[in-house]
């Protein structure tokens, strides 16, 4: 290999890695000029306060995130109860145990109402339950809040 094809490569290896470097350095908001004032307020200096993590600091929110774990927890065990009974008022009493039998057996709702003997007009209403109970579910992507 000739020098200057060594020289070049030596040179565009410390180019490239001098950009990787200014690429990954945090830069000022805004694009404004650092002062020496702005420097010397985030250079690290020994504190006399001790630093508090967040998880020592107490939490400002009227709704600490087990509370609204709790909280949806509920709501979401009032609609699995709402859709059961209205799935139920459209069975028979016989079927009706026969849910209720499976469901302390730990079967899932939906596993154990297509394991009854329905009637087409039963599957279709006991589908619409389960359509409008879904759509009125809230979406949990939408509810996230920052922490």
């Amino acid at each position: 290999m000739k020098p200057t094809a060594i020289a070049t490569t030596i040179i565009s290896a410390l180019l490239l890695g001098g950009v990787l470097t200014a690429c990954n350095q945090v830069s000022p908001p805004d694009n404004t000029q650092t002062s020496s004032a702005t420097v010397a307020a985030t250079t690290p200096q020994a504190s006399p306060a001790p630093t508090t993590t967040p998880s020592d600091t107490p939490q400002t929110s009227s709704s600490t995130t087990p509370e609204r774990d709790k909280e949806r927890d509920k709501e979401r065990e009032q609609r699995r109860n709402a859709r059961r009974k209205q799935i139920e008022a459209v069975l028979t009493p016989d079927q009706v145990q026969q849910l209720q039998a499976k469901l302390k057996q730990g079967e899932k709702l939906r596993s154990a109402i297509s394991s009854l003997n329905l009637t087409a007009d039963q599957k279709t209403k006991i589908q619409i339950i389960m359509e409008k109970s879904y759509e009125q579910t809230p979406n949990p992507s939408n509810d996230k809040s920052p922490q």
